[in-house]
């Protein structure tokens, strides 16, 4: 197994790492992340802002055709009324005023609140319309200043990106899947030198067992450590 290769496909790898977090830290990267997520965040608040308008237009609706309920029931009870000839016809008239007054009050009250909402709501997306244009020009010019960043780096991310390529073809696909796996897990250096003077693994520093330490001297290749889990090699190799 060719130790150094794998060695400098790790370091590369970091390189390549290093060169991410350099370009994430540009002070045009993270304008125009910060005015992406405010892009979203006022395009989320329009969808939101839309549809408690169809919410609202469907209670409009609803509000209408009880409106016309109640308008039919009204012109009932006045032919009810003008042929009242009893008693006990005009309170039945009078409890079926009583309840359609109800009604009528309960559904005002609801057409109030609802012209509140509506009125309220236009005001925030007056609002939120406002701040849309605002960030939209920011936007555009962020977005505009992040592509060439973006051209300004990826000649160098191109070429480290093409080395691993290369690099990948002669090192064991079983190494390269345990390599990635712990470097996911937050393990740098994913691969770690073993000292065979103090038995120490120079990932996790701990001091392995006498057994391990006999495995390790006589391996040609990578041996995990028990206790972190990273590959180790030893100079010698």
């Amino acid at each position: 197994m060719n130790i150094d290769k794998i060695l400098e496909y790790q370091k590369k790898d970091k390189d390549l790492s290093l060169l991410f977090k350099k370009f994430k830290s540009e002070p045009k990267y993270i304008s125009y992340q910060k005015n992406d997520t405010h892009k979203k965040k006022v395009y989320s608040d329009m969808d939101r802002l839309d549809k408690m308008a169809d919410i609202s237009e469907s209670k409009a609706t609803k509000y209408q055709l009880l409106l016309d309920e109640y308008k039919a029931e009204m012109e009932e009870l006045k032919t009810t009324v003008a042929e009242i000839d009893s008693f006990q016809g005009a309170n039945y008239s009078t409890d079926m005023i009583q309840k359609l007054s109800d009604k009528c009050s309960k559904l005002i009250k609801e057409i109030s609140n609802l012209h509140n909402n509506i009125q309220e709501t236009n005001i925030i997306k007056d609002k939120v319309i406002k701040e849309g244009k605002e960030i939209s020009n920011l936007y555009s010019t962020s977005k505009k200043e992040f592509e060439e960043l973006q051209a300004e780096y990826k000649p160098q991310f191109d070429s480290i990106q093409a080395e691993l390529k290369s690099m990948k073809q002669e090192i064991p696909e079983e190494i390269l899947i345990k390599y990635h796996a712990l470097k996911k897990n937050g393990l740098s250096p994913s691969i770690a030198e073993y000292n065979p003077s103090s038995r120490q693994c120079m990932g996790c520093f701990e001091m392995l067992s006498q057994g391990m330490a006999e495995k390790m001297n006589k391996n040609t290749g990578l041996l995990e450590c028990p206790v972190c889990n990273r590959l180790l090699y030893t100079k010698e190799q």
